[in-house]
């Protein structure tokens, strides 16, 4: 079977979920199959021009990452496929004409996806959407070009075999959303890489301190505005915590601004930028509680990676997360904005080790759930079925 995977996130420039996915996926599938892989840029609308600084090659598949152009966000969706068309001939000579599966993440990569499939190169598309658009958002917590992404989520959708979900959660949503019937949709959770060692032994407190991790991108949908508040309940209440926030967004300015208005900046340490591969893991190891403050997911890496490391989940009860974290964790998690429940659960953790010890277990046992090679083994069942 040959492959074409097109992504906005892939090694060397993972960051966030779907280059975790991306990557993880990639290097199983190329075990059974030949995958060639287009990275376009993160959350770049325009499809760009080939880099050609990053090719590489293997026995088992090529990576090509696109450059980024300048965009618009705004500009119309009048003729959805001119910048696309002038980049797909530009990769004829790299691509394969027969692959059996273009195999899409997400709806950045959608007009690019479009033209390549219609080109001919593919037998079959199969759309991964991570995070699709949420009819249940408000009017004042819409994301920014809304028309956008429905409209190319509508695009790779309407020409997919099958759509792939990561949550029973996500697949509702599409199909309030979008014109996709349920036989067509698939929920198939991601997985998560578990330590070689199983042992449910974790470091003691750092003296009458609890360590508390944020992993998140710093956007309004990911919550950090609740942040600060909670940072000056958990001080005002006498907890001694030690806060580190992995992630960069638009939000970094006012984030900090925010603290320094609460008092409580010195408690807070801003990591901009890990090595996906292995530091992120040291985090995980060091931190005793997770803090999910998101306002929609469809899926928690973080959560989830965290979880495989003993790290306690606390956080907001959106339904994913939910999903992802099970009936007995799930029944910790407070209502969206609910800070005072955070705090109270955070105290609650602080003082009774015995109790984190359990819930620490509880995460592990949880992640183990989620297997890469189940995963996978799904994706191909799938693949061949379309066939």
């Amino acid at each position: 079977m040959k492959i074409l995977m097109l992504t906005s996130e892939y090694p060397p420039y993972t960051w966030g979920g779907v280059g975790r996915y991306s990557k993880e996926v990639v290097e199983r599938l190329r075990e059974h199959s030949i995958v060639d892989v287009i990275d376009v840029p993160t959350y770049a609308v325009s499809a760009g021009q080939i880099g050609d600084s990053h090719c590489s090659s293997s026995p088992r598949g090529n990576s090509i990452h696109l450059r980024s152009a300048t965009h618009d966000q705004s500009e119309s969706m009048l003729d959805p496929f001119n910048e696309a068309t002038q980049v797909t001939p530009n990769l004829a000579e790299w691509l394969r004409n027969d692959y059996d599966v273009l195999f899409v993440q997400d709806y950045f990569t959608a007009q690019l996806a479009v033209d390549i499939f219609l080109s001919g190169y593919a037998s079959r598309m199969v759309a991964y959407s991570h995070l699709p658009l949420y009819a249940g958002f408000s009017y004042f917590d819409r994301p920014g070009a809304i028309d956008r992404q429905h409209a190319l989520e509508s695009m790779i959708f309407r020409l997919s075999a099958a759509v792939i979900t990561p949550s029973k959660f996500a697949a509702g949503v599409i199909l309030q959303s979008h014109n996709v019937t349920a036989e067509r949709l698939r929920v198939l959770p991601p997985g998560v890489t578990m330590p070689e060692s199983q042992s449910h032994s974790f470091a003691n407190h750092d003296g009458d301190s609890i360590s508390l991790l944020v992993v998140s991108r710093l956007t309004h949908q990911k919550g950090l505005a609740y942040l600060p508040d909670l940072v000056s309940q958990l001080t005002g209440r006498g907890i001694n915590c030690r806060v580190v926030v992995i992630g960069r967004g638009p939000l970094a300015d006012r984030l900090q601004e925010s603290l320094r208005a609460e008092r409580v900046q010195g408690v807070v340490e801003f990591v901009s930028q890990v090595d996906q591969e292995s530091e992120v893991f040291d985090y995980y190891r060091s931190a005793r509680i997770l803090v999910s403050l998101s306002l929609y997911e469809t899926f928690g890496f973080a959560v989830l990676e965290g979880m495989s490391r003993g790290c306690v989940p606390v956080g907001f009860a959106i339904e994913g997360i939910r999903e992802l974290v099970g009936p007995e964790l799930a029944k910790s998690f407070a209502d969206i904005g609910d800070v005072p429940a955070l705090v109270n659960r955070i105290e609650l953790l602080s003082l009774d080790s015995r109790l984190l010890q359990l819930e620490a277990e509880r995460a592990i046992d949880q992640a183990l759930k989620y297997s890469w090679s189940d995963h996978v083994r799904a994706l191909l069942e799938l693949f061949e079925g379309l066939m």
